[in-house]
């Protein structure tokens, strides 16, 4: 009971010291924001239902979904790698999807600037996040294209990783 009660506080501080982070920075990216800087990003509001709902509309590709924040380095690190693998791949075959967990989407659209992103945008919800076991970012989950859970860890993955992982998915299925 006090392994359980331990992982759990440790958790909610976590949670809780990521919201703080995520405020702070929301603050400042809000003036910009008001001072009039555009973006090209288009980010979808996403939660569980909505989920499950694109995982199943897209059984027959292979799926790379990335949990990240702006306020996290690696995540930072990872994006143009995920954007890199984006360009390769034909969406027709592969589905990559960044879901960002900022408090709200103006730091994310503040980070993007005016340029689009090739990789699909969601902004999702700390439940989602939960959901689909993210404890912490960048979370990599990977589905097959028979829609199977392949990879489902967090931490930073490079380009030559990230290949490797979408070719077994390919190639496996």
């Amino acid at each position: 009971m006090k392994k359980y009660l331990s992982r759990k506080l440790c958790f909610v501080c976590g949670l809780f010291l990521f919201v703080v982070v995520c405020s702070a920075q929301g603050v400042s990216l809000a003036k910009a924001a008001e001072a009039g800087q555009s973006s090209g990003l288009h980010m979808t509001e996403l939660n569980t239902s909505g989920m499950v709902k694109i995982l199943s509309e897209n059984k027959g590709k292979a799926i790379v979904v990335c949990f990240w924040s702006t306020s996290c380095p690696a995540c930072v690190k990872e994006i143009p790698e995920l954007e890199a693998l984006a360009a390769r791949h034909d969406a027709d075959e592969v589905k990559i999807m960044m879901i960002n967990l900022d408090r709200s989407t103006q730091a994310a659209t503040a980070f993007f600037g005016n340029t689009v992103p090739k990789a699909e945008q969601y902004h999702g919800s700390p439940f989602l996040a939960r959901d689909y076991g993210v404890r912490s970012i960048p979370h990599l989950v990977l589905y097959d294209k028979n829609g199977a859970v392949f990879l489902n860890e967090p931490g930073y993955f490079p380009a030559n990783m990230l290949e490797a992982l979408l070719k077994r998915i390919t190639q496996s299925s």
